[in-house]
């Protein structure tokens, strides 16, 4: 296939012309995105598995081999070894370990520091790099085990198949070079395979098939059917070896004793109709043989790619099994020794995916990629506003989408006068041969600012016709109109699919590799944003090079910090969940593009590592047969000291230790946690997490623990507030008495068949003091059983104060000076600490808090100033506790009281969705937390716009469990 032969072309060129590096490597900590399933699209996903069919290993493009459970499909942990820039840490080949002890990657692993590459070795269950074979002369295409596990093979790109051997040196497996098998020309060997005994064969894009004894010596060496075989497998009874081919719809099968062909698997329509079947793979009895590739069959309405088994080891019949819409199967594996023999495979071309089908053609489960395909979409798919803050794309295959920056908003997009696509006619500038070229031109004259070894890929000219932007397969560049460069500077990941310039000539937008949207500087080229969206789950992170992120809730851990340990060591990841209370910070994008100098902590110029969190007691699964357990947690200091420790059962927090738990720094040192919980009936989650004194938070360590007890129908208990009257009047509020009123009847009427009690406290005016709010909580702590549904209202004046470490506090009606009096906050309101500690302590382990804190008057500008404070304080609270928060409105913004409505925008949403419109999916008439933050978040923009003429935005945080709260009568 073309495809293929070009983008090896294109690799080659960019391995003999790379500029290497070989002062060292790089260990300054590189932000990299962190979804489950590899990023790449580009060349192909290496799968491998051990003996027993227990793990899936996949390596690709994007820096990272993953490892899977073969049964569940659940990703266990991604290795990482040392990456640079460009290509430098590109994964090409991977394989387990017969006894899948240990993992080999490699690739382009290497070249920058070393201008030779390495396969790194990894220890399969802690992720640790043990040993690196350094000194190959070119990229590593293939690596496999012997199916002893003495051998290893790795092919490398146009040179040899190198055998290593393992031996035991200080009673540690250490791994050295045996042998290398030359004779190979310049051209890709593609593919290594051992036999049951012992034999190898390769195959190579000069189309040959090789074979080997076990030994290492070649048998014998034939030409394929066709020019560029891709996959080589044996059969089980070492009789046979199956090839399949990349550029015809070809399957050869060749004697193992000789390389004499022996008969070519019916392809049929295959062939007819120009389709490609190149992976090939013999079942564990060799029965069967699996082939699988490019090619659409109708089935149930839809070209489905298919894998075909054919029986007498592909001399019978045979049967296709339909396995995928949008992608081609790349490669098949089943383990040696899996009884079930279960079929594996995975492909790239769309989206990377690994999937598990049964004998009978079951499809057991599939794990795809999520990112966006910006690199099939048109070139005007990606729009932008006046002030660059609002962007709209259009991937390939995929619905127009937005999001505002200012609002924090991922939404359908409906097309606005203020939006434009790229130009590459205005203002008299006229630019042509710029669609995948090395010179466009400008006017009619040709330009050669583009690096020696970049594309143009797309254009767009600014306002005016002074500027022009273009992308590349590597950087992005911007000229004057004349040609002369102004300023490069590289594309994130790879390649600038799509340039927009905002309106204002500010910023410049693009769309790249790995569906990622970035923005940059029109000035001089900076980058300052990125985005990444989730396809499927629509979850958002929004972060700047410096590391400070916004994102939706649970997406805080979709990019991290990659930092280098060395060229014998596994880099050590840090997901921006574990920086959340240094980094996160709401509403980023507008106050970046505003020009804001955001002042945080460098954590990073002088990092600690978090401590290891380890649960020693109860084991994981265990069946619990009290409801009261111990939990017994292990917490190791790695040289930044133990500030405190958090536990959470079924994502709430329910106990942790007091802060400074351990301060003198001794790395190594561990300390013991007893913490007492009251189990749920059923399965219980608990997490464990800890963290250092810099605030940098560990891996949490989680288990499941199971309890049989009798079944218990919640109660409901619900403290509502509404103040009106103030003891100030100056902070006289409309309509609070009403909202907090209105709330508590939609649950009187809905809750009594969802709930076995419903115990409601109603605090209005004079009656809200800080005494009567904490006596409530105190009540509260002492009936809420674990089982329990706690719903908190608060209508009121809410404020950030002017401490050196900033609270949210809620305003009771004897708080006479909002701003200006810390003492008379603290001793008169209820902060955010407060709030976080009778959460913690509250034993309900379902917990809804809903705040609609109105702003006082002529405090316009001091309040925006603090809105992002109080924002991040609220977010900070819902994922600190494993609870939901929903707000008002966001930093920008405040929530409004409407004569016309008779209540603020924001709660009259809430009684609208309470009655029945927040009912969605399932039509069930039951109203779940989820169901009315997802009601709210469309709803109060509708309302706000409608009666104030723009939008109002609310805020909501949900870290815990989704839960009824009201059934429609």
């Amino acid at each position: 296939m073309k495809t293929k032969t070009l983008f090896w072309i294109f690799l080659f060129t960019q391995l003999i012309l790379a500029n290497f590096n070989v002062a060292g490597q790089n260990t300054t900590p590189k932000l990299r995105l962190n979804p489950e399933m590899h990023l790449t699209k580009i060349a192909r996903i290496k799968m491998s598995t051990d003996a027993q069919g227990k793990y899936i290993l996949t390596v690709a493009c994007d820096k990272t081999a993953k490892l899977w459970d073969a049964n569940t499909g659940n990703l266990i942990r991604t290795f990482r070894p040392p990456i640079g820039s460009g290509f430098e840490g590109s994964l090409w080949a991977g394989a387990i370990s017969p006894d899948g002890e240990i993992v080999a990657v490699g690739g382009f692993t290497g070249l920058s520091w070393n201008q030779s590459t390495s396969i790194y070795i990894f220890n399969r269950s802690t992720g640790k790099l043990i040993q690196s074979l350094s000194g190959l002369n070119t990229v590593v295409t293939d690596i496999e085990f012997s199916p002893d596990g003495k051998f290893m093979a790795a092919a490398l790109m146009e040179k040899s198949v190198e055998i290593f051997k393992s031996s035991i040196i200080d009673g540690k497996i250490k791994w050295s070079k045996l042998k290398s098998l030359s004779g190979y020309g310049p051209e890709l060997i593609n593919n290594v395979a051992f036999s049951s005994h012992g034999k190898l064969a390769s195959i190579c894009d000069d189309g040959k098939i090789r074979l080997y004894d076990k030994y290492f010596n070649l048998i014998n060496e034939t030409t394929g059917t066709g020019n560029l075989p891709y996959t080589i497998c044996f059969s089980p009874d070492e009789q046979k070896i199956a090839i399949g081919y990349m550029d015809i719809p070809k399957l050869d099968v060749f004697s193992a004793a000789n390389l004499n062909l022996l008969y070519r698997p019916s392809l049929n329509e295959i062939d007819l109709n120009d389709g490609v079947s190149y992976a090939v793979c013999f079942s564990t009895d060799g029965k069967y043989l699996y082939g699988g590739g490019i090619y659409p069959k109708q089935t149930h309405g839809d070209s489905w790619n298919v894998i075909r088994r054919w029986d007498n080891a592909g001399q019978g019949s045979y049967t296709d099994y339909p396995v995928s819409l949008d992608n081609s199967v790349m490669e098949i594996r089943i383990a040696r020794k899996d009884p079930t023999q279960s079929i594996l495979f995975g492909g790239i071309f769309a989206q990377p995916y690994i999937s598990k089908m049964s004998l009978s053609g079951d499809i057991q489960y599939s794990k795809s990629g999520n990112f966006y395909d910006f690199i099939n979409s048109d070139y005007d798919h990606l729009m932008i506003n006046e002030t660059g803050d609002e962007i709209a794309f259009t991937p390939a295959n995929g619905s127009p989408t937005s999001f505002s920056l200012k609002n924090r908003r991922l939404g359908e997009f409906e097309y606005l006068s203020d939006y434009k696509s790229y130009s590459d006619n205005e203002s008299g500038i006229f630019i042509t041969d710029w669609d995948n070229t090395k010179h466009p031109k400008i006017n009619g004259k040709t330009t050669s600012f583009l690096g020696e070894h970049d594309t143009s890929i797309s254009t767009d000219i600014a306002d005016g016709g002074e500027k022009i932007v273009f992308g590349g397969n590597t950087q992005i560049y911007c000229t004057d109109k004349l040609g002369h460069k102004i300023w490069e500077t590289p594309a994130q990941l790879k390649s600038a699919y799509a340039v927009n310039i905002s309106g204002n000539n500010e910023v410049v937008a693009t769309t790249q590799d790995g569906g990622i949207i970035t923005w940059y500087s029109m000035a001089d080229g900076e980058l300052l944003l990125t985005l990444y969206v989730d396809p499927k789950t629509q979850k958002w992170i929004l972060f700047t090079p410096s590391g400070l992120f916004d994102c939706s809730p649970g997406a805080e851990s979709l990019a991290g910090w990659h930092i280098n340990q060395g060229a014998d060591q596994e880099a050590k990841f840090y997901p921006l969940s574990q920086f959340y209370e240094k980094y996160y910070t709401p509403n980023l994008g507008a106050r970046i593009l505003g020009g804001e100098d955001i002042q945080f902590e460098n954590v990073l110029a002088d990092l600690k590592l978090p401590p290891l969190v380890e649960i020693l007691t109860p084991r994981n699964h265990e069946i619990s047969t009290k409801k009261e357990i111990e939990i017994t947690v292990k917490v190791t200091d790695q040289g930044g000291g133990i500030d405190n420790i958090q536990l959470y059962l079924n994502d709430k927090l329910v106990e942790t230790s007091q802060r400074g738990f351990k301060t003198v720094k001794k790395n190594g040192e561990s300390k013991t946690k007893t913490f007492h919980v009251s189990l749920v009936n059923g399965k219980n989650k608990i997490r464990a997490t800890a963290f250092n004194e810099q605030r940098t938070e560990s891996i949490p360590h989680e288990i499941t623990v199971f309890y049989e007890g009798s079944t218990y129908k919640p109660n409901l208990h619900l403290l509502a507030i509404g103040i009106n009257q103030y003891k100030n009047p100056r902070y006289k509020l409309n309509y609070a008495e009403a909202d907090a009123s209105g709330f508590l009847n939609e649950f009187k009427k809905g809750s009594s068949d969802v709930f076995e009690n419903v115990n409601i406290t109603y605090l209005k005016n004079e009656e809200v003091t800080r005494t009567s709010i904490l006596q409530e909580f105190e009540k509260l702590k002492q009936t809420a059983k674990p089982e329990d549904v706690f719903v908190f209202y608060y209508a009121g004046h809410g404020v950030m104060s002017e401490e050196k470490q900033s609270q949210f506090y809620i305003v009771p009606y004897d708080v006479t000076q909002i701003y200006g009096n810390n003492e008379l906050l603290q001793s008169k309101a209820v902060s955010s600490n407060e709030l976080q500690t009778f959460a913690t302590k509250l034993r309900a382990q379902k917990q809804m808090f809903v705040i609609d804190a109105c702003q006082s008057g002529g405090m316009t500008e001091l309040l925006a100033s603090r809105g992002a404070a109080e924002e991040k304080a609220i977010a900070q609270l819902a994922r600190s506790t494993g609870t939901y928060w929903l707000a008002a409105s966001n930093s920008e913004q405040f929530a409004t009281e409407l004569a016309t409505l008779g209540h603020g925008i924001f709660t009259y949403a809430i009684l609208e969705g309470l009655k029945g419109q927040a009912d969605s999916g399932s039509k069930d008439r039951k109203i779940t937390v989820q169901e009315l933050d997802g009601f709210l978040n469309d709803r109060v923009p509708e309302l706000s716009k409608k009666y104030k003429g723009e939008y109002q935005y609310p805020n909501s945080y949900g870290y815990g469990q989704d839960f009824p709260l009201v059934i429609i009568k």
